[in-house]
């Protein structure tokens, strides 16, 4: 941890306004760090050390407590006595409410806000011109006007109808499926889109003469409606993906600076105006945007496909990597890892309402513990 950092968190302990999750952010640096850089930042005197200054707080007590239970998974040689000190200082300047902080039995019983997907679908359009409407909130007459019908299938699968609408000039609007939501959309032609979490399907009011365009920035998996005459041409970054009528999945936020575009039945033509290639089903094709390069390679389609069955699928993934897709559709603001673990994950896990149960299940399976602060993930090994 740099200094800067260091500095605003314990100034923000002695202000009293440092966050749990900032807590234990500085508890960890404080038995990980460099120690004497800690000691000269705060300037520690005997003075300071004065147990009248809380009378709850006892050196001897605080350095059992500090030594057996709060610095967990520590390999290295720790001088607890600088740490004794330096927990003594906080918690003079601090007073009763830190102390109680630190004083839990365990890392286990640190309160937990747990993260939970949404009740209901919480997708919104954005019009040309900036405006966004929740789409479930909006009154149908207003939806009706920017091409939008909302649709409820048997048993109450909700489903977006996209109509054109007829402007005197096109113009595009932007589909956007909520966090932690998938979002079915089907245009007028037939085509039905299957939109993963937080994804943007940019669309206009009508298609063109010569071809059916849209734009897409996130996941989607496409079942397109067969037209010889009339191709339909998915714009994702650099890359452009036209069809006449298929099956395919395209993500862009899966590699940084790359499109994934997965064949399932039919053809693709991938274009990326600097490579150009048509591939088959079970093939990946991943194009950089920077390059423009094109790279092939055989996939099991299942895999690529567990999102729109409400799985993650893990193949050979670190806990950052396995993390980084949780991440995907729940509302965590961060993560943070403590310790040096080797366990890899692969296979399928169900999606959970409440995050908390996901990661139960991940804990029965490996050596990971996980706790969720202020929608921070904490994971131990």
């Amino acid at each position: 941890m740099d200094d800067k950092r260091l500095k605003l968190l314990l100034s923000k302990y002695i202000d009293n306004t440092l966050s749990k999750s900032e807590l234990l952010e500085l508890f960890a640096e404080i038995n990980d760090g460099d120690l004497v850089k800690l000691s000269q930042l705060l300037d520690l005197t005997p003075d300071m050390l004065d147990d009248d200054c809380n009378p709850l707080f006892k050196n001897d007590k605080v350095f059992e407590q500090i030594e057996n239970k709060l610095y967990f998974n520590t390999k290295k040689p720790v001088n607890f006595k600088v740490i004794t000190q330096i927990a003594a200082t906080l918690l003079c300047i601090v007073g009763i409410y830190a102390f109680q902080l630190t004083r839990t039995d365990s890392f286990d019983n640190v309160v937990v806000e747990d993260v939970i997907l949404p009740s209901e679908n919480n997708a919104t359009i954005t019009l040309a011109n900036g405006k966004k409407l929740p789409l479930i909130d909006t009154e149908k007459e207003i939806l009706s006007k920017e091409g939008i019908e909302l649709v409820y299938a048997v048993g109450g699968a909700l489903y977006f109808k996209i109509n054109p609408t007829m402007e005197k000039e096109v113009v595009y609007r932007t589909f956007n499926s909520a966090k932690g939501m998938q979002a079915k959309l089907i245009f007028s032609d037939g085509t039905i889109v299957l939109l993963n979490s937080d994804t943007d399907l940019t669309y206009p009011s009508r298609f063109s003469q010569d071809q059916r365009s849209v734009r897409l920035q996130g996941e989607a998996y496409f079942e397109v409606m067969h037209n010889d005459t009339l191709p339909f041409v998915v714009s994702a970054n650099t890359t452009n993906v036209k069809v006449l009528g298929t099956t395919f999945n395209i993500a862009t936020n899966i590699v940084s600076n790359k499109v994934l575009t997965t064949l399932v039945s039919g053809s693709v033509e991938v274009n990326t105006g600097v490579t150009k290639d048509v591939i088959n089903p079970g093939v990946q094709t991943i194009s950089d945007n920077l390059s423009g390069e094109l790279v092939h390679r055989q996939i099991i389609v299942q895999d690529v496909l567990a999102w729109k069955e409400g799985y993650f699928r893990f193949n050979e993934d670190n806990i950052a990597t396995v993390l980084d897709k949780i991440k995907s559709w729940y509302e965590i603001a961060d993560y943070e890892i403590h310790g040096v673990s080797k366990d890899h994950f692969t296979g399928t896990i169900r999606r959970t309402q409440k995050l908390s149960d996901l990661f139960k299940q991940l804990e029965k399976i490996s050596s990971f513990k996980f706790k969720i602060v202020e929608r921070r993930v904490i994971v131990m090994s």
